[in-house]
């Protein structure tokens, strides 16, 4: 037998020298010739005489004399004299460890498992318990091929009842722990340990619990072969029942890193996902066997490349599979909350019992693993899971008698019933699976505010890696958080409600958010509109944005802030009603003495509410009010209460401690005994407080343009307007025949002609409540810094909130060049200030949402800022502008049309360099300067530009004057006008689509402008081109940099006001993009 080194990453585990090992285990199994074992010590003085000193006993004696052992020890029973006797007679042969060849490289505990029959509880089990007692070395020996030992090789068999001896046998913890830590060899650094076998081999889940307890978090993290933990195995679906709840919570207790462990690309949260949908996929295909309909035909590849995280091509089927797994999900956490129910006016919630008699009956899928449980097996589960699964645990324990005693009574009156249908059992299955992907969702983003502090070290949890947990690449884009305004800073905000549900609109919520926040706002209905709530003194402003929030699915809060502290605050039923619709686990509502009714009232329905925090005058009826048996005590699930002072108050410290304590005490003297202490962090007012609120908005640094007169001295921008108008009027007009209603949606349009034109706006976010760009947000990301460490979330700022208006005025630029556009916004983090004033972003953030906005492929990439290129050594950011370089190349070869802006520093400029505007290595992009009311380049911008639009004094239409001081302003820079331009190509991409769908529904394909127009135009080199033939149409423009309007808008604005608009529209198009240039470039790109 060789010994295992038990070596693994962090250092060493179990044995930490191997040699001491061999030469320990050589020692206690080598004995002199009167059969004693030799000492430790007598071996070790024996040096290198030892062979000679040590009597050895052949190999065919010792396998002779181990048989007789256990023949008898099959006769002996229960007798513990004759047990000692026989052991003792045996006992210098069943701790040898001789010649290479000794018991076929088995210990006696090796042939007991492998030889021996299974049955429960034979009569040598008490040689394992004896055995496992003596030396634990026994049970670790591995086998001839260095793969297994005695222990995991029971598990595999399911032997419960070696195990069970093992367990109460006299081995230490630390023994044990070592057995159970990963097998692995030198070169291999993934390998089965016993926590894998237990849960892959269905081992007694009782036992299985056991081992976890046991076992070190290494092991418990660990990956097997396939690159899979143990919690991974254990939340299959093919294993989800309701006993196996009972593994995970102990998994995730004692071994939560796994969800830091991915195989592959896939979390545990992930995996389970996946085989469930592969489960029913592969139903689907059984079903299209039998002539039966199924809900996915997408072909499922096979487990293998599951179980190693191989990544799959994403396509509509397997979206909308993900969809109603998402779906069903949300149902369960609905139907979850509806069962909750109070008991006996006490806060005590309790899920209503599960069906009972869910079978481990495995469906036969490609998903399975290679090794499964036996028949046998499967039929011990059930039996297991119909007689010694635990129900939820209830209120308090006449509930729980109550319930047995109920349960008995059936028992005894029934029948037993037939074993349930296939059906039944794969509906119960998917009940099981639903609470299984909600405790692993709910333990992952709880973790990410409390962490463990003995795990503190290697955890790194926040919203991005939430994110990654829950939804990988989340090409779905769903949001897991939600503030509002986005940059709280205390300061008051007026929106108008139909604004804010138009610039939201595009957002996906999960069901459970990891957190929300509202700072002070103030809604504005529609003229006309009665309030919802009873007319009084008390806001309902939140009350209509939570239920515009519940409106979008959302069911659980992990934690919910509210600044509530201006004058009035949210009336009492206004709170109550908004509260109930969610689940809510820690609630900050900041409003002085929120009356302990209100929250009793609002929580009803909050099955894990367990932090709350509240905001206190100082007076001492407040305090006994919470601490009443009605107030706080009654909140089963409460564990922290946070008091925050928030005045002066009139009494002196010593006496306002007194009646601190005094709360406290009626807190604990007020609670059922049977319950978790509630724990009182008391803040006092000279303390600082990292509660909501605290956090300030970095400073506008678009204030930097000082408020001048309303100038509009650009024609370009009168001319464009003009046209856009009649652009939009299109739709407005009476249709030509033949067009459907949905004529620009139809799903018979072909792909490109049905979707809007989409730009990428890189920048500091946009307020997406903006009246002038609300309709026109398709969603966004963002890549700035976190600002929630004090939470230890690590969220990033929202990105539809603008840091420093910037954004959202380049927005709202864009929106007027191309009104159709769809605006995906990706937020850069702010560094300071840059020379020319304008906001300085990072170049990581930078290269960050450059290279996301490259992989969604969007038509257009708007870049209104430039970074100066540092080469030092200290805050060198050549690697972070390498990857922002070429992931622009990219986008040219992916036919993305990029803008950027020079760095309008003029001849100041010297030899630094400033990306993307001055990397030489950039092709294929609009290099973008700003020009004067007169058409000619301003004196900050530089001659190396490829175009120049209007970019001095651009002053905002009437409907983008939303923020008062802000949007009033001319704006000035080549930043305003690389957004114009990103807006015009915008604007030409829609007429281009127009004129395509217009020839769809005319008939037109062969002759017409097709959906190959459309991908033409997205060329740089056509785009280009189109430029060109815009500014040729104006005589008087002799410099081609400049792209003239006038001449060429003012003509089609003027045709398309006196003739057949969409005719007029396709001419257009032809004129940009003509019949010749097509061909060619049709040929280019093999359309």
């Amino acid at each position: 037998m060789r010994q295992n080194s038990d070596q693994g990453e962090g250092g060493s585990w179990g044995v930490k020298n191997q040699d001491q090992a061999e030469s320990s285990y050589e020692a206690s199994s080598a004995e002199d010739e009167s059969g004693d074992p030799i000492s430790d010590d007598e071996a070790g003085d024996s040096g290198e005489d030892e062979d000679q000193s040590t009597v050895r006993i052949p190999d065919d004696v010792i396998e002779r004399q181990v048989k007789e052992f256990l023949v008898e020890a099959k006769k002996v029973g229960n007798d513990e004299r004759s047990q000692e006797n026989l052991f003792s007679s045996y006992k210098k042969y069943l701790f040898c460890r001789t010649g290479s060849n000794a018991l076929a490289n088995k210990n006696v505990l090796y042939k007991i498992v492998v030889e021996e029959n299974k049955a429960a509880n034979p009569p040598e089990a008490w040689v394992v318990k004896r055995l496992a007692s003596e030396d634990h070395r026994l049970l670790s020996d591995k086998d001839e091929f260095n793969e297994e030992y005695a222990l995991l090789r029971a598990i595999q068999r399911n032997m419960d009842w070696f195990v069970q001896n093992v367990l109460s046998s006299k081995i230490s913890d630390e023994n044990l722990k070592s057995i159970l830590d990963p097998t692995r060899d030198p070169g291999n650094v993934r390998a089965k340990n016993c926590i894998h076998v237990a849960i892959k081999h269905g081992l007694q889940v009782s036992l299985t619990v056991s081992l976890i307890e046991k076992a070190s978090e290494f092991t418990l993290v660990a990956a097997d072969e396939n690159g899979l933990t143990p919690l991974h195995l254990a939340v299959h679906y093919s294993r989800c029942r309701r006993e196996q709840m009972e593994v995970i919570n102990a998994l995730l207790k004692h071994g939560d890193g796994a969800l830091d462990r991915t195989s592959g690309d896939l979390s545990v949260y992930r995996y389970h996902r996946q085989t469930r949908k592969a489960n029913e996929q592969n139903a689907d295909k059984t079903k299209q066997a039998k002539g039966q309909p199924g809900q996915d035909k997408q072909r499922y590849k096979s487990s293998g490349s599951l179980a190693r995280g191989r990544k799959k091509t994403e396509t509509p089927a397997t979206r909308k599979s993900e969809a109603e797994l998402q779906a069903r999900e949300e149902q369960w956490e609905e139907k979850k909350q509806k069962q909750e129910m109070r008991d006996d006016g006490n806060r005590a919630f309790a899920l209503r019992r599960r069906p009972t008699g869910i079978a481990d009956a495995i469906v036969n899928t490609v998903s399975r693993e290679p090794s499964q449980s036996n028949q046998a097996n499967s039929k011990r589960h059930l039996a297991e899971s119909n007689r010694t699964a635990p129900d939820k645990p209830s209120t308090d324990g006449k509930a729980e008698k109550h319930s047995d005693k109920k349960k008995r009574s059936a028992n005894q009156t029934k029948p037993r019933s037939k074993p349930s249908s296939a059906s039944t059992l794969k509906s119960e299955r998917d009940e099981w699976a639903d609470q299984i992907a909600m405790q692993l969702k709910l333990h992952y983003l709880r973790t990410t505010f409390r962490f463990n502090t003995e795990h503190n070290a290697k955890k790194s949890r926040n919203y991005t890696s939430a994110e990654r947990f829950l939804y990988g690449d989340n090409h779905e884009r769903k949001a897991l958080c939600f503030s509002f305004p986005p940059n709280l800073s205390g300061t008051p905000v007026t929106v108008k409600i139909e604004n804010f549900k138009a610039g939201y609109n595009h957002i996906s919520f999960d069901p459970v958010l990891l957190y929300v926040e509202f700072g002070q706002v103030k809604v504005d209905r529609p003229e006309g509109r009665p309030p919802k709530v009873i007319p009084g003194r008390g806001k309902d402003d939140l009350g209509i944005i939570l239920d515009w929030l519940s409106g979008k699915n959302v069911r659980r809060i992990i934690k919910l802030a509210v600044d509530d502290m201006a004058d009035p605050p949210h009336s009492d039923e206004t709170i109550i009603k908004s509260l109930s619709k969610f689940n809510i686990e820690n609630l900050q509502w900041r409003k002085i003495d929120l009356c302990p009714f209100v929250i009793r009232e609002a929580s009803k329905n909050w099955s894990d509410f367990q932090e709350i925090h509240l905001w206190w005058s100082g007076s001492n009826a407040v305090l006994r009010g919470w601490s009443e048996p009605e107030g706080l005590p009654a909140l089963r699930t409460l564990k922290c209460i946070h008091l925050y002072e928030v005045t002066a108050s009139l009494d002196s410290r010593t006496y306002i401690q007194s009646r601190m304590e005094d709360f406290k005490a009626r807190l604990d003297a007020n609670r059922n005994q049977e319950w978790d202490r509630i724990n009182v962090q008391h803040i006092s007012k000279d303390e600082p407080s990292h509660g909501h609120g605290n956090r300030t908005a970095n400073p506008q640094i678009a204030k930097n343009l000082t408020k001048g007169q309303d100038i509009n001295g650009h024609q370009w921008l009168n001319v464009m307007d003009q046209f856009i108008a009649r652009v939009r009027d299109l739709s407005n007009r009476e249709l030509p025949g033949g067009f459907p209603e949905d004529y620009l949606t139809s799903l018979t349009l072909p792909g490109l002609l049905a979707k809007k034109v989409t730009v990428a706006l890189i920048d500091d976010g946009a307020h997406f409540f903006h009246p002038a760009i609300s309709g026109c947000l398709g969603g966004g990301r963002s890549f700035s810094s976190v600002y929630r460490e004090y939470d230890g979330i690590g969220a990033p700022e929202p990105y539809h909130g603008s840091t420093t208006g910037h954004g959202t005025t380049m927005a709202c630029l864009i929106s007027r060049m191309c009104p159709e556009v769809e605006i995906f916004v990706c937020k850069m983090d702010i560094s300071g200030k840059a020379e020319n004033g304008k906001p300085d972003f990072t170049a990581k953030s930078a290269a960050d949402a450059v290279e996301y906005a490259v992989k969604q492929g969007y038509d257009v990439i708007s870049i209104s800022w430039t970074i100066k290129l540092n080469t030092e050594e200290n805050g060198s950011n050549t690697k972070d502008l390498s990857r922002l370089r070429d992931s622009l190349n990219e986008a040219a070869k992916k036919n993305t049309l990029v803008f950027c802006s020079a760095p309008d520093i003029g001849h100041a400029r010297g030899k630094n360099s400033y990306y993307p505007f001055d990397c030489k290595e950039l092709h294929n992009v609009f290099r973008v300067g700003a020009a004067c009311v007169y058409g000619t380049r301003t004196n900050y911008t530089g001659s190396d530009v490829d175009f120049i639009l209007p970019g001095e004094n651009v002053s905002p239409r009437d409907v983008d004057k939303a923020v008062a001081g802000i949007d009033e302003c001319p704006k000035s820079g080549s930043s305003v006008a690389t957004a114009l331009a990103a807006g015009l190509a915008a604007l030409i991409i829609h007429c281009v689509r127009m004129a395509g769908i217009y020839s769809v529904w005319m008939k037109k394909e062969r002759t017409g402008v097709t959906h190959k127009t459309l991908q033409v135009i997205k060329q740089y080199e056509v785009m280009k081109k189109a430029f060109q033939i815009i500014n040729s149409a104006d005589p008087s423009t002799k410099k081609e940099q400049r792209i003239g309007v006038e001449s060429f808008f003012v003509d089609w604005t003027r045709r398309l006001a006196n003739g057949s608009s969409w005719e007029i529209m396709e001419k257009l198009a032809r004129d940009l993009v003509s019949d010749n240039m097509e061909n060619e470039w049709i040929k280019k790109l093999e359309l």
